[in-house]
């Protein structure tokens, strides 16, 4: 059953990396501008955590290997009718469709993360829980190899439209993987018909402060992403001069770097304890991401690129550890949709803050902002210290 589980994850991830890509390349393209591309990122990512409290309600009422399959096959279907839409309208009209469509797209990703998170918690035993996160968080970084690398090949040869009919199969393939692994296994799943508790939920999570910091440390880890990745095809394309392929190679390269720290992260938690590596990738993130206000160069940019979004591997696999140990597993998903919603919540803001900002400010200007916050909401967390829960022995 886990082999399945990974390998319809491949797909599906295989495919959002794909449109993660296509989005952004073509609401700029088609309008020249950096405001529209940063908010349009903005907005999809909003989407995405609109879905995370509603999703996990669903996961709760009804079976999460239902909700996994129906969110791969609605989206398989969006993708192949964004690129039948293609041969409709020009690229100055169909941008303006894309951008609510996309919307969509990214409102069944959270769907499916969160059912993922919640299925393989509720269903995984505890000793066999962080192999299983481990493998699932390689497989989601490994894409950010492949789907670049295929996703430069179709805009080269064909058109950035061909992302979406490409992106159609994956979503398809998956959806028929969580199909049958409902079917044939048949796994029990107590259906909770309760609504959501909202007043419980923050009260539970204002009683465990380890959890707030660990929301808090990952609240600002999405700040960083988000302004980097809602500004990636702007500064690119526009500051740098480089090709829409360049935007591919590095979200390629950021997956290579993911996937070489993931050979050693499982032998670096038994040594350091899962809170060091977190935490240290924390700090190498943010360093990436001061780097970007120290000079004009594209090497410097790739660098800082390399480390902010290289280091989101073994920082998801800290807090991934943190929740399946911290969260209740009753009502794990309707926990886990609160939580998922105030550590992404950040995506979104950080980009309509930045599609804001880009009016008055330089790239760097931006960038530094950001950094100095960053840093001095670290300084007050004190992770170092304040995470003192070791997992081993819980």
């Amino acid at each position: 059953m886990i082999h399945r589980i990974i390998l319809a994850r491949f797909f599906s991830v295989f495919s959002e990396a794909f449109v993660m890509f296509a989005v952004p390349v073509l609401v700029y393209t088609s309008t020249n501008s950096a405001s529209l591309s940063s908010f349009a990122f903005g907005l999809e990512r909003l989407f995405r955590v609109i879905s995370l409290p509603i999703s996990g309600w669903m996961g709760d009422r009804m079976h999460t290997l239902v909700m996994l399959f129906l969110s791969d096959i609605l989206r398989s279907l969006v993708c192949l009718f964004l690129f039948i839409l293609s041969f409709i309208y020009s690229d100055n009209n169909i941008v303006y469709i894309i951008i609510p469509l996309s919307c969509v797209l990214s409102f069944f990703s959270g769907a499916g993360y969160v059912n993922l998170e919640g299925f393989v918690s509720k269903n995984i035993n505890a000793i066999e829980l962080p192999s299983v996160n481990s493998r699932l968080q390689f497989v989601e970084q490994f894409t950010y190899i492949a789907a670049p690398a295929v996703v430069g090949v179709l805009v080269y040869k064909f058109s950035v439209y061909a992302v979406f009919a490409f992106a159609f199969f994956p979503f398809l393939i998956s959806s028929f993987i969580w199909f049958q692994l409902q079917r044939k296994n048949q796994i029990a799943e107590h259906a909770n018909r309760e609504g959501y508790n909202l007043p419980a939920i923050f009260k539970f999570l204002m009683g465990n402060p380890l959890l707030l910091r660990v929301i808090s440390l990952t609240f600002l880890m999405n700040v960083m992403q988000g302004a980097i990745l809602s500004t990636a095809v702007y500064v690119i394309t526009s500051i740098f001069s480089q090709p829409e392929e360049s935007y591919a190679r590095l979200l390629a390269y950021a997956g290579v770097v993911n996937c070489c720290v993931f050979f050693v992260a499982p032998k670096l938690c038994r040594i350091f304890d899962v809170r060091i590596v977190g935490v240290t990738a924390f700090l190498i993130a943010l360093c990436g991401l001061t780097l970007f206000t120290t000079g004009p160069l594209f090497v410097i940019y790739t660098l800082g690129f390399l480390l902010v979004i290289g280091s989101e591997g073994c920082f998801n696999l800290f807090s991934r550890s943190y929740r399946a140990s911290l969260i209740p597993k009753k009502n794990f998903s309707q926990y886990l949709g609160v939580v998922l919603v105030l550590n992404q919540v950040a995506t979104p803001l950080t980009s309509f803050i930045c599609a804001n900002l880009l009016n008055y400010f330089s790239y760097n200007s931006i960038y530094l902002i950001f950094s100095v916050f960053v840093l001095l909401m670290f300084v007050i967390i004190n992770p170092y210290r304040s995470l003192k829960f070791n997992l081993h022995n819980s």
